[in-house]
């Protein structure tokens, strides 16, 4: 199984299902009622829902590691006192 059947096949969680879900039933109005705006963003909420991603694509929200951001809460402080 090649990296891009694997990707759309595996780790599928409760928002990707509703992506989908939302996505299938606005694709359905959209057609019914020929209504290409709504297409449009049901087409977005499928496309995000069959390929993973956020709005802002697979690393848009990053969040840095746990020990890079205590590293830099541990560091020692210098304080210069004002009179």
């Amino acid at each position: 199984m090649n990296s891009f059947t694997q990707s759309i096949s595996s780790n599928w969680h409760p928002l990707r299902v509703v992506y989908l879900i939302l996505g299938l039933m606005m694709m359905a109005q959209a057609l019914q009622s020929r209504d290409i705006p709504f297409a449009l963003i049901g087409g977005l909420f499928l496309y995000q829902s069959i390929f993973n991603t956020g709005c802002c694509g697979m690393s848009g929200a990053f969040r840095a590691n746990d020990k890079e951001s205590n590293q830099k809460t541990l560091q020692d402080t210098e304080y210069t006192e004002i009179k």
